[in-house]
């Protein structure tokens, strides 16, 4: 039974293991900052993720504040190479790398990764696409210090990658040897190649690399994904508990370049066409178990990975795994962790508004309710805590809540210039209710976005 509990969606994330023991943490803030600061404190941080970067070193961390980063605002790509620190975005749905659909020399790499680094809380998005970028990927994990021979610990945790090229290349199509590299957690929409790719060294053996727990959505058909994952030059790899999602060749691909070792399991590979769940070489070792090929049941099948009351994904991943933060920040919520990058909360609400980008003042607010089918919600934004009425989100357990059509009482929620909503609503009695509390901070993201960035809840509480 899941557990009813308060959950607070931590700000400042742990440096990933693997990583040495941080010597100083350097600042970047995109709206307040400025790169002449000292970026030594919030108060005096740098404007540019580069920057940053620039005056990191070994075991240092790089945390960035929520904001858009992108070339029009002095960001150069590739980012990078990080070696030996930790670059740690607020949150995937606020902290924003935009590429700007700029294609340059080094082609769809926009972040680039050496051993002993670790990523995590970004949405990176509008990267190069199509044949001019395939080998390159949106974070590109190689041993870029070292000739490309050895790459080891390297994580990369709680991104959303959105319009790009290859979401992940890790290694090169020659030899590398890869020791625990970790993706988890990791929501990859319309990747236009292979969403995760791997290539190890097909003379030396490698250990400790792990794909797990991530969602990969195909996409439409302007940006449609080769294989969810795919596997080559006697790379070692445990796939295990992802959500692969219409893809338009493999689920999970392994070449022969080498004798690759990969281990399935506990996957949800979900295909239009029945067969392509995988395609393995056969000079490969590969072993699958547990694997399921359901509809997932998503909220969107485009553009949110959350999965709806029902899905026969909930609590279906390897139960021997040890929980982590899901893409929203949330831990273990039931008896064995959920497959991919979304822990499922039932007996709480989540309030989804994860349609990426924006919560500039002005804008005009679409979300997503989601619940026990039949439970009745009330939903509470700002300091004023102003309610938008009681709901009953019927027998599906979600609802998709525009304001300017659902309430007739009350004008379109509409952020303010500090960017907090308020909407006065009668609140009718309800039987259940859970209060979601919201604070909406204004970051000037461009006007040309109308849906938010934020899902799930900073603040809970409960009542009857």
């Amino acid at each position: 039974m899941r557990k009813s509990i308060r959950i607070l969606i931590p700000t400042i994330l742990l440096v990933a293991s693997g990583a040495a023991s941080a010597q100083t943490t350097w600042y970047v803030d995109g709206v307040h900052g400025l790169d002449t600061n000292a970026g030594t404190s919030p108060a005096a941080a740098f404007q540019t993720v580069s920057w940053g970067l620039a005056r990191a070193q070994y075991g240092d961390t790089v945390q960035v504040a929520a904001g858009v980063y992108t070339p029009s605002k002095g960001e150069s790509f590739p980012m990078g190479p990080i070696q030996g620190v930790a670059l740690i975005g607020a949150d995937p749905r606020t902290t924003i790398i935009d590429a700007e659909n700029a294609t340059t020399q080094y082609g769809g790499d926009l972040v680039r990764l050496d051993s002993n680094s670790s990523f995590r809380g970004f949405t990176i998005r509008n990267g190069a696409h199509g044949s001019q970028s395939w080998w390159s990927g949106a974070i590109h994990i190689d041993d870029f210090m070292g000739g490309g021979l050895r790459v080891d610990n390297v994580t990369v945790e709680r991104c959303v990658l959105d319009t790009i090229n290859r979401a992940f290349y890790v290694g090169n199509p020659w030899d590398c040897v890869l020791n625990n590299i970790v993706i988890r957690n990791n929501v990859v929409i319309r990747a236009s190649a292979d969403a995760i790719g791997l290539w190890g060294d097909r003379n030396s053996a490698s250990s400790g690399n792990r794909v797990h727990n991530n969602t990969i959505i195909g996409g439409d058909l302007n940006h449609t994904t080769r294989d969810g994952v795919f596997c080559d030059n006697g790379v070692q790899v445990d796939i295990e508990n992802n959500i692969i999602y219409c893809v338009n060749h493999y689920g999970i691909g392994v070449g022969g370049q080498g004798t690759c070792a990969v281990n399935s399991a506990y996957n949800n590979i979900f295909t239009l066409t029945s067969g392509r769940e995988y395609t393995v070489n056969a000079a490969a070792a590969f072993s699958q178990s547990n694997d399921t090929y359901n509809d997932p049941m998503f909220v969107d099948n485009v553009e949110d990975p959350h999965l709806l009351h029902g899905s026969p994904c909930i609590d279906a991943g390897d139960p021997t795994i040890t929980a982590t933060a899901d893409i929203d920040g949330n831990g273990l919520q039931g008896n064995a962790l959920d497959q991919g990058a979304d822990e499922h909360c039932v007996e709480f609400l989540e309030a989804d508004l994860y349609a990426w980008p924006t919560v500039e003042g002005g804008a005009t607010t679409t979300f997503t309710v989601l619940g026990q089918p039949g439970d009745y919600t009330v939903i509470q934004l700002a300091s004023s805590l102003s309610a938008i009425g009681a709901i009953n989100l019927g027998s599906a357990g979600f609802l998709y809540l525009d304001p300017q059509y659902m309430f007739a009482l009350a004008s379109p929620m509409v952020l303010d210039a500090s960017g907090k909503a308020q909407v006065a609503v009668p609140v009718p009695p309800a039987r259940i209710y859970q209060g979601a509390h919201y604070f909406l901070q204004s970051i000037n993201f461009p006007p040309s976005f109308t849906r938010m960035g934020l899902s799930d809840l900073e603040d809970l509480a409960f009542g009857r």
